[in-house]
């Protein structure tokens, strides 16, 4: 058996790919009522007669959110709320059957089915793909004579977001390693959500825009925010950071960690029937990058792109996430070698 360990790292033109990047976002405060200001209506009906009231409540607080920003372009692909911690003013509701209010209220803000995507080239994002919840919280009084107490701990109130949202943008400034951007988003909320009081349906009715603002620093491109999460910033893509004589491109592109071992995630090459196959053992949790594949029949070359047929997978390059073995064939040959190469962005 004949192992080969080949590397050859390409520097080139930089690639244009969203970076993920998380931020906490803090929620503004707008005297106009225009944002973070929830109209929230309580309506009953009983026999044939409906009753309602509207209160107002402000919403401060904070959300976590993790975007994917593109920072050749300056555009957002991904918004996905990944936590918050909203804090709402007490409301109050004074009908014909029912006086009911409240103390202090919670909520927080969430994605339902991640990611959250943006359209680049306008910002906007469908906001039924988010959702709001009062999470925190009572409802206390009196309904038709009863008392009455809605937990909101127990049974939370909201519901999806209505209507498009948007992600604007500001880039304020660049470094060696990211580039620093002003965000906000709004998020319109109008939910209609029934729930049974004393055996009576009460419907809760909140609408409204949650406006967010703050600051978030995205790495220049996935290769840096790879050395930043290593703890080597802006270590050279073709350089050795570790001195194990494998560049930190190649580590990067298999998808592991800065100081990890790759021996055995690099190409090996047996005679099989006496004609070569290399293995390539990819690391489990995935490439980070696309990996190409080349071989020739002598380390000195020439050396060519294998076909799209000669790997397992049937790709060249093996795509960004792949795991686990492939496997490259060579025509009829004494012997055979296999590099890998990997794409700076």
């Amino acid at each position: 058996m004949r192992k080969i360990v080949l590397i050859l790292l390409i520097l080139a033109a930089p690639l244009a790919r969203a970076v993920p990047a998380t931020a906490t976002l803090e929620l503004v405060d707008d005297p106009s009522g225009n944002f973070n200001s929830f109209d929230v209506t309580l309506r009953i009906t009983v026999l044939f007669f409906t009753y309602q009231d509207t209160s107002t409540t402000g919403l401060s607080g904070t959300t976590e959110v993790r975007f994917d920003i593109d920072p050749a372009t300056d555009t957002a692909s991904e918004m996905t709320f990944v936590g918050g911690d909203l804090a709402g003013d007490p409301v109050a509701f004074e009908l014909t059957v029912a006086s009911l209010s409240s103390g202090p209220l919670g909520g927080t803000v969430f994605t339902t089915t991640p990611p959250g995507p943006v359209d680049p080239s306008t910002g906007t994002f469908d906001s039924t793909l988010h959702q709001f919840l009062i999470n925190e919280g009572s409802l206390t009084g009196t309904a038709g004579g009863s008392p009455v107490n809605v937990d909101f701990a127990a049974s939370p109130a909201g519901g999806r977001g209505n209507g498009p949202g948007i992600v604007n943008l500001a880039r304020t400034g660049t470094t060696a390693t990211t580039a620093e951007y002003d965000v906000e988003f709004e998020l319109p909320i109008n939910t209609n959500e029934i729930t049974n009081v004393n055996g009576t349906d009460v419907t809760i009715i909140t609408a409204g825009r949650i406006k967010g603002a703050g600051s978030v620093s995205v790495p220049l491109n996935e290769y840096i925010a790879w050395t930043i999460e290593n703890g080597i910033p802006g270590a050279p893509f073709a350089g050795d950071e570790d001195g194990d004589g494998i560049a930190n491109g190649l580590l990067w592109g298999l998808g592991l960690a800065a100081a990890a071992n790759p021996a055995a995630h690099l190409p090996a090459v047996a005679l099989a029937g006496g004609t070569p196959l290399a293995t390539i053992d990819l690391p489990p949790g995935g490439t980070g990058a696309p990996l190409l594949v080349e071989r020739a029949n002598d380390p000195a070359g020439p050396w060519t792109l294998a076909p799209t047929d000669a790997t397992s997978l049937g790709s060249n390059p093996l795509p960004a996430g792949a795991a686990g073995p492939v496997t490259v064939s060579f025509p009829a040959a004494p012997a055979g070698y296999t590099r890998l190469r990997v794409e700076a962005p």
